[in-house]
């Protein structure tokens, strides 16, 4: 098994994750306590507090789930 790949409905946490969600771009679905946020986008930069998707939404990566759609 690869871990250097992402897997559909895999959560995104460590630095890794987001710079594998950069490069290979998959849809990432955002929620907070189970409610999307936005519509799905795609992973266009990150940090050590927040996540930037490619439509220009910001959120805090500690209080969010991103999760690669299925």
């Amino acid at each position: 098994m690869d871990d250097n790949v992402l897997k559909p409905g895999q959560e995104l946490i460590e630095d890794n994750d987001f710079e594998l969600a950069i490069i290979e771009k998959p849809t990432v679905v955002v929620s907070q306590n189970g409610m999307r946020l936005r519509p799905p986008s795609v992973v266009s930069s990150y940090n050590d507090f927040s996540v930037t998707m490619a439509d220009g939404s910001v959120f805090l990566r500690k209080v969010n789930k991103f999760v690669t759609a299925e």
